[in-house]
């Protein structure tokens, strides 16, 4: 005979797994910079795994993060901002350098790697204007992707085939190209407020 108790517990735990299953997701929330919407996370998980490893190494790290606004869960972006970072690590002062491609290109250093990563979502902001006709209680998800670029299709950071310090580390230490997977973190729904 099954009780009520064991029920409870059973869809307890399911709500846990589910939970657990996207804990990033469960930490998104909204921002509302200067007439855009902008995204807000305790961590991104991005200066973690095999980047933190190569920056560790000296190496600068390419990386393309994008937001996009979508009408509902796993939809076609209604909206999408992107840009390209280029991630570093002072060895002497253990902090780390974020820099963003782009007109204007913007720059920081002496940061945490949550500092870090939160400066790079800083940069990204839909404007509204670029949501269309959503009303203004209208639920919408966002995505957060980033893709780490492999040194090849990274943009030099100095002109020519000239010998630089990342160059030379590489091939004293023949260090393998920086490789992480495709991240995607959707969350939703969420309310526009305007």
């Amino acid at each position: 005979m099954l009780t009520v108790a064991p029920r409870k517990s059973f869809a307890a735990v399911v709500v846990a797994l589910a939970m657990a299953a996207s804990p990033l997701a469960q930490d998104v929330r909204l921002s509302w910079p200067d007439g855009g919407i902008g995204v807000r996370m305790s961590t991104l998980g991005l200066i973690d795994g095999v980047v933190l490893d190569a920056l560790r190494d000296g190496r600068a790290v390419v990386v393309d993060l994008e937001l996009s606004v979508l009408p509902r869960a796993r939809a076609e972006s209604m909206a999408t901002v992107r840009h390209r970072f280029t991630l570093s690590f002072d060895l002497w002062e253990e902090r780390f350098a974020v820099a963003r491609a782009g007109t204007p290109a913007r720059s920081i250093s002496h940061l945490t790697s949550r500092e870090a990563e939160t400066w790079c979502l800083d940069q990204l902001v839909v404007p509204h204007a670029d949501l269309g006709g959503v009303g203004r209680d209208a639920p919408i998800w966002i995505r957060v992707e980033y893709q780490v670029q492999h040194p090849s299709s990274a943009p030099a950071t100095t002109g020519g085939d000239g010998l630089t310090l990342e160059r030379l580390i590489d091939a004293l230490s023949r260090l393998r190209p920086v490789t992480a997977p495709r991240r995607v973190i959707e969350a939703g729904p969420f309310r526009v407020a305007r």
